[in-house]
């Protein structure tokens, strides 16, 4: 029961009023086999002695409205690479929450609704929200528990990297602290929770995936100057249209149309710097017609 609920509370961030629970089984008194099993998630609930289930229904609404804001904000997903939609998930989320370290200054701030609806939360809060857009995008992560700490793993081109508000796909031989040269591997911050007692005294064991040992950039032999870190954040277009006769001036009887198509393409980037680029592409195509006048000549 403990690994059952564990995972599920790992695996779904989107229960974010489920942080406890208690069970009880019942027995047969003739096979000894289990015929009911209670589960109760309001043991030792703050959230379920302070709100109603109406309330938490229309709290869910209200994230709802803050989920479908921000996948607005990162806008169309078919432009992007894998690469590029994490960094735009990674910014936009930064963009709106304010980091917190004490928990006791908002019975939300571990849960994806302080984080999305009241946009300030704890690194746990956080973690929680990258890991519901990163699986609303089929991206494969998983949350990473410390102790008083928590942050993220991606699996991105077939090789895990670690994933936080400071760091951003780094591997564990990667520099986490400069003023002291501490890599991940070495950093206390990322001390991994890798088990769990349960009130019986009993271990359950967390498993997490091997962490590739170098950063996206290193992995994939790619310098950060030669790509963006967003796509196409715009693109607008334009076209005009008009004509011209002119007579030919050696023959009274042709004239040529001229037709002008003019297409005018803004495009914005972003470039790794974060500074906004802007590219004007005009296509200018002329269409030639030559027409034999007919001339009419009077009656016999």
């Amino acid at each position: 029961m403990v690994t059952a609920f564990i995972s599920f509370m790992y695996d779904h961030s989107e229960f974010w009023w489920v942080y406890s629970y208690r069970y009880n089984c019942e027995y047969s008194s003739k096979t000894l086999e289990i015929e009911k099993i209670e589960i109760d998630f309001c043991w030792s609930n703050d959230f379920c002695n302070k709100y109603s289930a109406n309330d938490i229904k229309t709290m869910n609404e209200a994230l709802s409205t803050a989920k479908s804001n921000i996948l607005e904000e990162i806008g169309d997903v078919d432009r992007k690479t894998s690469y590029q939609l994490l960094r735009v998930i990674h910014d936009t989320l930064i963009q709106h929450i304010n980091l917190i370290s004490n928990t006791n200054e908002d019975i939300f701030s571990t849960t994806i609704y302080g984080a999305l609806v009241n946009q300030k939360c704890t690194s746990e809060g956080l973690a929680k929200a990258f890991k519901w857009f990163m699986e609303y995008y089929k991206m494969t992560n998983v949350l990473a528990i410390g102790y008083g700490y928590q942050w993220n793993f991606v699996k991105l081109n077939n090789c895990w990297k670690i994933f936080s508000y400071d760091i951003f796909l780094i591997g564990f031989n990667d520099i986490t602290k400069k003023e002291s040269n501490t890599s991940y591997e070495n950093d206390v911050t990322y001390n991994l929770i890798d088990r769990v007692k349960s009130t019986s005294n009993s271990l359950t064991y967390i498993t997490y995936p091997d962490i590739h040992s170098t950063n996206f950039f290193d992995t994939n032999g790619i310098n950060k100057e030669d790509i963006f870190e967003s796509t196409i954040l715009k693109m607008t277009s334009s076209s005009n249209y008009n004509s011209q006769v002119k007579p030919d001036t050696t023959n009274n009887r042709i004239t040529t149309l001229i037709s002008t198509f003019t297409t005018t393409v803004i495009t914005v980037i972003q470039d790794f710097n974060c500074k906004f680029l802007q590219f004007l592409n005009n296509n200018i195509y002329q269409i030639l017609v030559n027409h034999i006048n007919n001339i009419k000549i009077g009656n016999k």
